[in-house]
Formats: C-alpha cells, structure tokens, sequence
C-alpha cells in the first residue's frame, strides 16, 4: 500500500511541474535549433529547477 502512495505522489509531482518543464525544454530546443545562445542561457536557472525537481522525485 504505502507504494502505491509513493506512486501516486510522484505522479501528481510529474503533473504539477508538467508546464514549467513543458515550456522550459520547448525554448531550449527552439534556442538549440537556432543557435540562440542567449536564450540558453536565459532558461538556465529553470533547468537547474527542473532537474531538482525530477531527482527530488526519484526513490532513495
């Protein structure tokens, strides 16, 4: 039971942090794809934040 808990709690963190990921990823693509290293760089805080995000997810 206290698994299917644990489940449930990340998958509601996965949902909420969805759209912030969601738009992160999609600008640094686009600035990747164009070479728009200032936008990049803009977006690297966020990134730092999405990747604490998902390693606070994971099992320990």
């Amino acid at each position: 039971m206290a698994l299917l808990v644990n489940l449930e709690s990340i998958t509601q963190k996965i949902i909420d942090n969805k759209e912030s990921t969601t738009r992160t990823i999609t600008d640094v693509q686009a600035g990747l794809r164009t070479g728009y290293v200032n936008r990049i760089k803009g977006h690297a805080g966020q990134l730092q934040a999405v990747t604490r995000s998902l390693t606070a997810m994971l099992p320990k």
